[in-house]
């Protein structure tokens, strides 16, 4: 849902880029699955180690381990707990100094994403897409099997 919270100019960029083809999303949340789907999967087929952030705590730690940058395992679990009870990004990016160059639209989408989340089922997403929808259902679960620890 933080995709929708994007800056036109982001936008601009993310379609410049040749990743997805958005000429047939006629909504924003269209348009936010194409970019999802499609950076992700370039990303997958780039990236020598994959991990989630649904299990950043422990998927990243194989990365770290072959890097040979001797970060302890609790210690990085412990950082992860304390950072996701403390800090909403989504809030932070309603700060003043942040803000007050956003356009309107895209402010009160950020207020929205922030304080009042709008949790997005598979359904919903079908109703939008159901092709692309079993497309990136398929992708994250066949993701997320490769990278549970």
């Amino acid at each position: 849902m933080s995709l929708m919270t994007y800056h036109s100019n982001s936008r601009a960029f993310i379609e410049r880029s040749g990743l997805g083809d958005f000429r047939h999303q006629k909504k924003l949340l269209g348009w936010c699955m194409v970019h999802w789907l499609s950076w992700n999967q370039f990303a997958y087929e780039k990236a020598e180690f994959h991990w989630i952030l649904d299990n950043v705590e422990t998927g990243i730690l194989p990365m770290f381990d072959a890097l040979e940058w001797g970060i302890d395992d609790a210690e990085w679990k412990r950082m992860c707990q304390l950072t996701s009870n403390t800090r909403n990004a989504a809030k932070a990016r309603l700060e003043w100094k942040r803000i007050h160059r956003t356009p309107p639209r895209v402010f009160a989408r950020r207020l929205q994403h922030a304080y009042f989340p709008v949790e997005k089922s598979w359904q919903s997403l079908a109703d939008i897409d159901e092709t692309l929808t079993q497309e990136i259902k398929s992708f994250y679960d066949t993701f997320r099997c490769l990278t549970k620890s």
